[in-house]
């Protein structure tokens, strides 16, 4: 209600053309006495006393404004992401929320990528299995973030609808050093291509990680 949640937008790059392809929500807190505070400060807080959902869809409102903004200016939009807590596959309003939103600003929903950590995922694949492809029925696209902290990555990955795949940045770094590591990350690149899935980088900060 005092607009204290600030969203940034952090972009995502083609490594074909060097052309940005869409940006990743990014949130913070302006706390009127602690000043700006990183997710780290109240997140984990926020999931416990359920917050999380409202501040979910707070920020989901925000990125629709945003688009609806840049379309009646004739730019042309990109797709936005927004991570989704996993709090909210139990709520069984979640898609309905989802959809009321969107609907409210009038943006398609092609414009709107919501991200799904794999941890989360992994935890109950036939519940996430269902929202995710209610989800994809309305049109919105799907991406599974921090892909590599799992122990069954792959198995998530093939049994799992997503339209994009996120590397977690702590994977790439361990991997992108070794040859037994690049053969990890091409194998999972590999993988995702035969399955028509687009591959993000997370933390991707200099030229030998993009190669």
């Amino acid at each position: 209600e005092e607009k204290e949640f600030l969203v940034y937008l952090q972009p995502k790059f083609s490594l074909t053309n060097g052309r940005q392809t869409g940006a990743e929500a990014l949130v913070r807190w302006m706390h009127p006495e602690k000043g700006l505070l990183y997710p780290g400060r109240f997140i984990s807080l926020f999931e416990r006393n359920g917050f999380i959902m409202e501040l979910d869809m707070n920020i989901l409102d925000d990125l629709c404004n945003r688009l609806r903004k840049w379309i009646r200016k004739g730019i042309k939009p990109m797709p936005l992401s927004i991570n989704i807590s996993m709090q909210n596959l139990y709520d069984e309003n979640f898609v309905k929320r989802v959809k009321e939103i969107v609907h409210k600003h009038g943006v398609p929903e092609n414009l709107i990528m919501l991200e799904f950590a794999e941890e989360s995922v992994a935890g109950n694949l036939e519940l996430t299995q269902e929202v995710i492809d209610s989800l994809k029925k309305e049109g919105f696209l799907i991406a599974m973030d921090d892909f590599g902290r799992s122990a069954t990555s792959m198995n998530t990955l093939y049994q799992i609808k997503v339209d994009e795949l996120k590397i977690d940045r702590q994977f790439l770094l361990e991997n992108e050093k070794t040859e037994r590591g690049q053969s990890i990350i091409n194998t999972v690149m590999e993988t995702s291509k035969k399955l028509g899935i687009n591959v993000v980088g997370e933390g991707v900060n200099d030229k030998s990680q993009a190669q």
